[in-house]
């Protein structure tokens, strides 16, 4: 084999769950690790989807189908979406992120301002928003520094939780539902350990 001929690698990570928009992954990858990857994993539309469904219904919430950013009704139920106050909600949580990292914050302070982005961010995304989850870990960081431990252990297995979840969602999407692909087998026996701890 010649040295100088390019050589394509496909090395597949399984589905990314969407931790990385495509592009910018095969980028960084590109750059890196100097090579183009064309694995299913860097193709995995069905991931890219999933990401950008993140928005819960206004009406009922989680009892329709996730929305995207560009939806302007619920494709469930047909509820018009109010775009000026999902922007303002967002504006909202925005201040809310910047003042929970300023570091001269007190921890009490700090636990307070990550509750209410919390709240706010559970009526507004689906589980699955890789927003929502990062909240989720860092209002687990903040309990367990003002001391209390058994809350935010609570915190850190729901989010272990949604995280199995959104994985065998993806995998069942990128494998097929019928699929026995060891990895799924082994994240249907995290979510069975998981379960009773929720």
């Amino acid at each position: 084999m010649d040295p100088n001929l390019p050589v394509l690698l496909e090395i597949s990570f399984g589905p990314q769950g969407g931790r990385m928009a495509t592009e910018e992954r095969m980028e960084y990858l590109r750059h890196s690790h100097l090579f183009e990857c064309n694995c299913s994993a860097c193709n995995d539309r069905y991931a890219e989807a999933v990401l950008k469904k993140i928005y819960k219904c206004p009406k009922n919430g989680s009892s329709c189908r996730p929305i995207t950013e560009k939806d302007k009704t619920c494709p469930t139920c047909r509820v018009r979406i109010d775009i000026p106050a999902r922007q303002k909600m967002h504006e909202m949580m925005v201040c809310l992120i910047s003042d929970s990292h300023d570091p001269e914050l007190a921890p009490s302070q700090r636990l307070k301002l990550l509750k209410t982005l919390e709240s706010a961010q559970s009526r507004t995304f689906v589980d699955t928003s890789l927003l929502y989850g990062n909240t989720c870990d860092q209002l687990a960081l903040a309990y367990a520094e003002t001391g209390d431990l058994t809350q935010s252990i609570a915190m850190q297995v729901k989010e272990a939780m949604k995280q199995v979840q959104i994985a065998i969602t993806l995998y069942k999407g990128h494998y097929g539902a019928d699929s026995r692909h060891p990895d799924l087998l082994e994240l249907y026996e995290m979510e069975k350990v998981l379960r009773p701890l929720v």
